[in-house]
């Protein structure tokens, strides 16, 4: 059976319309899905976080690191608590590996 028009034979008839709409409507269900698996999962880099933290004090201006701790040093915080009592500058070393004391007076740190 041919499908007729709107009484005036410029339109779609209903069934035309629900035959397309479903058509179309069921490609959109399927195309959703299909683009979710082809796009990239959007994931953030994530940084290994420092285990382990040093702490020199160096004298103001002279550049040359005086005091040196890895004990309670667990943030810049911690650091300046150790270094300001003696007038002292703070530096916080953060390592994934481990950090100590070393040189002459074990008064600069290092991962070696």
């Amino acid at each position: 059976m041919a499908e007729r028009g709107s009484a005036n034979g410029n339109g779609i008839t209903r069934r035309a319309f629900v035959r397309r709409t479903a058509v179309v409507g069921g490609s959109l269900l399927w195309i959703a899905p299909a683009i979710q698996t082809l796009a990239p999962a959007a994931r953030a880099h994530v940084v290994s976080p420092a285990s382990f933290f040093c702490c020199e004090c160096r004298a103001s201006g002279s550049g040359q690191p005086t005091r040196c701790t890895t004990t309670g040093i667990g943030s810049f915080t911690d650091c300046q608590n150790f270094c300001t009592p003696f007038g002292l500058v703070p530096e916080l070393h953060t390592s994934p590996t481990e950090l100590h004391c070393e040189g002459p007076s074990a008064n600069f740190c290092s991962d070696h």
